[in-house]
C-alpha cells in the first residue's frame, strides 16, 4: 500500500515526503516507525524443523529505506575517496566481483610458479546466519 502511494501519489506525495526528509536532516532525529524492525523468518533448503535451515529477514519502513538510499548517494562521492583501494566490496567502482577476479589470476599465477600461496576466507554461512 505504501509504495503504490508512493508511486501514484504524483507531485503532492513527493512534497510531502520532501518535507519529512529535510526535516529528518534538520532536526537530527529519526522517526520512532524508521527504526521499528519486523523479523521473518523465511525458510531455507533442506529439513524446516532443523533451526539451521531457516533465515531471519528484516523488514524495514520503506520511507526509511528510501532515506537512507538517498543520503548515501549524497555522501558517496566524499566517502569514495577515503576509501582505501583494499576496500574493494564498499567502493563504487570496484565490487566483490573484481576482488574474486584477482584473486583467481594470483592464484593462476602461484599455482603455475610453484609458489606457495595464503588465502585468508571467511565462512560466510558462520558469519550471517547467527543472532
Amino acid at each position: 500500500m505504501v509504495l503504490e502511494l508512493l508511486a501514484q501519489g504524483g507531485n503532492a506525495i513527493k512534497h510531502i515526503l520532501l518535507r519529512k526528509c529535510n526535516d529528518v536532516l534538520q532536526g537530527g532525529r529519526f522517526p520512532r516507525d524508521w527504526s521499528e524492525l519486523i523479523f521473518v523468518m523465511m525458510p531455507k533448503s533442506g529439513d524446516l524443523r532443523d533451526a539451521q535451515n531457516w533465515r531471519s529477514v528484516a523488514i524495514l519502513d520503506v520511507v526509511c529505506t528510501m532515506f537512507a538510499k538517498m543520503v548515501h548517494k549524497r555522501l558517496l562521492p566524499y566517502l569514495d575517496p577515503q576509501s582505501s583501494d583494499e576496500q574493494m566490496g564498499f567502493q563504487t567502482a570496484c565490487g566483490v566481483d573484481e576482488a574474486l577476479m584477482a584473486l583467481e589470476c594470483m592464484t593462476g599465477a602461484w599455482l603455475e610458479w610453484h609458489l606457495p600461496l595464503w588465502v585468508p576466507t571467511v565462512d560466510l554461512r558462520k558469519a550471517f546466519d547467527t543472532l
